[in-house]
């Protein structure tokens, strides 16, 4: 082999031997930011496996975020901070602890609930519509 099939190769592993990032497309509506969405989709994804409860404590570490999301300690930082400011993730631990987080599930809940109202609204409105058009159109 030369040295193109073997980068080939190398790339081929590289992008069969990651699992792909799943981002929740309701918590960019609901944080503002992708980033910010893919920490809580994370974060969402490990607390479920726990258990599924009003609020989840799991404890993620900074790298293994990275290496499993690709976002930066940095930006992790940032996404948690946007996330307590909503009431959706309250940070526990550190001062030479690990830092662990507790998703608030029925928070997120809600904020989601309040995010779908308008389009359920504007649903039951084409609904009320589609069948005050059907029965005017029977009753001629």
């Amino acid at each position: 082999m030369n040295k193109e099939q073997y980068l080939k190769s190398a790339m081929l592993l590289d992008w069969i031997g990651q699992a792909p990032i799943t981002i929740n497309r309701a918590f960019v509506d609901l944080t503002g930011n992708v980033v910010t969405a893919l920490w809580l989709s994370h974060a969402v994804e490990k607390a479920l496996q726990i258990q599924s409860e009003s609020s989840v404590l799991i404890e993620l570490s900074s790298a293994a975020v990275e290496k499993d999301t690709g976002i930066t300690r940095a930006q992790q930082q940032t996404c948690r901070k946007t996330l307590v400011s909503m009431g959706l993730v309250t940070e526990e631990g550190g001062q030479g602890r690990a830092l662990k987080f507790r998703i608030h599930m029925d928070r997120l809940m809600e904020q989601l609930k309040r995010q779908a109202q308008p389009l359920a609204d504007a649903l039951e409105l084409g609904y009320q519509a589609t069948e005050q058009m059907a029965s005017s159109s029977t009753a001629n």
